[in-house]
């Protein structure tokens, strides 16, 4: 697995059969792990689980060879079960592991908790766990932006703590450092009183006192200059720790009518000044799977709302709907200046239901994205899926920004695109990882570079300004034409050469490749016929591939029903296919066997009117087959 970059896992399938014994540190139990080899650049190395429906993880770290690994000592530093914050145990995993060795191949093994299975994320970094990536609304460096008065978070809420534990024990009224933290960034607009309330989803109403235990504190963070790293020492301006749910500040330091009986999970209000900002974690004690909503309730109301913030947290607090602000910490849904980030929080997870923009997007481990038939999602910045991606029939990602934009994490299988479109102004799009494309695949504007990636396509492929909209010539990276009707080739403006070409639809069909001047199918790779014919009309399939096996010899479901070019070098000998048909004589293999050296650069064999040789000159030295359409000679 590469460094710094979280990967998906799932131990659905898996077994210890032939593996080490189970690490002291974890639970009895079936094993049923997987493995990752990690090579580390720092004789440090942190390594960090994310629950999926693999709620609940254990890891461990070995080096060695496959046949005889061992754990790495010390091996209490090399497993965990349950990472900690202060007194709190999440259920997510973490080591930091010193004294490796530098370009050494260590090996991550992963499992479930007794006989947990289900998918996960995991991340290694080099260096100790200061050097994760903060958890956007989970960490204090990365808190939530305040955009109105009223705020909700869905069931079952936030769970464990960020990549820092930023409250390690006890300070102030919180005993116990970071239980199911949320963090929220207040700023100050007016000079006045700030009162707040957190009610938890699952109370029931008055005049019940029984729900979720939620506790809180909150700090001037802004004209103090207090620091995220001094926050385990500082005293907070107001703090709760009550054991009822129903929490908060107010003018009498007693919690307001509509909340009877919470008297003393209340504090008094905070005046504040214009120019300073708040700090506010919400702690969910009972560490339960009820969300709650905060409403901030002074009046006058001295907050200086954020209505478009740079990035938001999907928080799922009212429906399913992307395009509703109350399911983003209500806030303005996402646009092309803002990133969105699609966290688990909530079993309401967004569905597009109707055409929107967004800048960076990230679905996180456990979460889900769901864009409905005949919806577009135009992506302005960068794709991450490190959850689920659920494009049903007819939807569009179109990626529109301007400049470098990357596509990495799960993108193929269940988590493949539908329509895929390239639309932007300038710059490169750039995939970091294997794509499934189920239905066409449109490059219109700005740069593609396949990356040397695996891309498969069910439906047409366009490409609309040649070398101008697509990297060329590809010298690695596989495109697969596996549809289950026919599909078009369509390529404008100039010509491109790509890599390798699979031909392999289920039930077989046709690859139609479009009239115009740039539409020749140019492979500098190889060719595989599996299942389904290249349809050339006027066009060609030009191999410039001069080894032998370039283009393999097809079958009778699979072959060039037209024109097939393939390239030669000066010297070449051997056998040569050129895997041909058309309608009335079906599949018919040529094979020329050059028995001498040849010296010819090119031949090109047709099938449109029988079969066809066009060498650059008379043919020497050469031995020739025809196969009949049942294959043998």
């Amino acid at each position: 697995m590469p460094l710094n970059t979280n990967v998906n896992g799932d131990n659905s399938c898996s077994t210890g059969l032939l593996e080490p014994g189970a690490p002291s540190c974890w639970t009895s139990g079936a094993l049923n792990t997987v493995w990752y080899t990690v090579v580390p650049t720092t004789n440090t190395l942190t390594i960090k689980t994310f629950p999926g429906t693999l709620s609940n993880t254990q890891i461990a770290l070995y080096q060695g060879a496959c046949n005889s690994l061992t754990q790495v000592a010390p091996t209490s530093s090399s497993c965990n079960q349950d990472i900690t914050c202060g007194l709190n145990t999440a259920l997510n995993s973490q080591i930091t592991v010193s004294g490796l060795t530098v370009g050494n191949t260590y090996y991550i093994r992963v499992d479930g908790e007794q006989d947990m299975t289900g998918t996960f994320g995991i991340i290694a970094i080099p260096g100790t766990a200061s050097s994760l990536p903060p958890t956007f609304g989970q960490d204090c460096s990365a808190p939530l932006p305040v955009c109105q008065n009223t705020i909700f978070t869905g069931n079952p809420g936030l769970s464990n703590f960020g990549s820092t534990c930023d409250i390690n024990g006890s300070v102030g009224c919180l005993g116990s450092g970071e239980r199911a933290s949320a963090y929220y960034s207040i700023p100050i607009g007016a000079t006045g009183t700030l009162e707040f309330d957190i009610i938890p989803n699952d109370w029931p109403g008055a005049p019940s006192t029984t729900s979720t235990d939620y506790d809180f504190a909150i700090w001037e963070i802004g004209q103090s200059g207090l620091t995220c790293a001094q926050l385990a020492n500082a005293n907070p301006t107001r703090c709760n720790y009550s054991a009822y749910g129903v929490t908060g500040v107010s003018g009498t330091g007693n919690s307001p009518g509509l909340y009877p009986g919470f008297n003393t999970a209340y504090e008094s209000a905070i005046p504040v000044t214009a120019g300073e900002t708040y700090l506010l974690v919400v702690s969910n004690y009972t560490n339960s799977t009820s969300g709650f909503t905060l409403n901030f309730t002074s009046v006058p109301d001295p907050i200086n709302y954020s209505g478009a913030p740079s990035s938001m947290l999907w928080q799922g607090g009212t429906n399913t709907s992307y395009g509703v602000a109350a399911n983003w910490g209500s806030c303005v849904p996402p646009s092309c200046s803002s990133d969105a980030i699609v966290s688990p929080i909530s079993i309401n997870q967004p569905v597009v239901m109707s055409n929107q923009t967004v800048n960076n997007i990230t679905i996180s481990p456990g979460a889900s994205l769901t864009i409905n038939p005949n919806m577009t999602l135009s992506v302005c910045g960068d794709f991450v899926n490190d959850g689920s991606l659920i494009m049903l029939a007819g939807s569009t990602v179109k990626f529109v920004g301007s400049g470098t934009q990357t596509i990495s994490g799960s993108f193929t299988g269940v988590n493949h695109f539908a329509n895929f479109t390239m639309e932007k102004p300038n710059g490169t799009l750039i995939i970091q990882n294997d794509i499934d494309i189920y239905e066409n695949d449109s490059l219109k504007s700005g740069f593609f570079d396949p990356n040397s990636k695996y891309i498969k396509i069910k439906k047409n492929f366009y490409n609309g300004g040649g070398d101008i909209t697509h990297l060329t010539p590809c010298t690695s990276g596989t495109y697969e034409f596996c549809g289950s009707t026919a599909q078009t080739y369509t390529n404008l403006n100039e010509d491109i050469i790509l890599n390798d070409i699979v031909i392999n639809q289920s039930p077989a069909s046709t690859l139609n490749l479009s009239a115009g001047a740039y539409n020749d199918l140019t492979i500098g790779g190889t060719l595989t016929l599996m299942s389904g014919k290249i349809f050339t009309l006027a066009k060609k399939v030009y191999s410039l591939n001069t080894n032998n096996n370039a283009v393999s010899p097809g079958n009778a479901a699979s072959f060039i029903d037209g024109n097939l070019t393939r390239s030669l070098n000066g010297n070449a000998t051997g056998v040569f296919d050129f895997p041909v048909g058309n309608a009335a004589k079906g599949y018919q293999l040529a094979s020329i066997d050059f028995t001498s050296p040849s010296k010819y650069r090119r031949l090109m064999l047709t099938s449109l009117h029988g079969l066809l040789f066009r060498p650059a000159r008379s043919l020497t030295s050469v031995h020739c087959q025809l196969l009949s359409e049942s294959g043998s000679q």
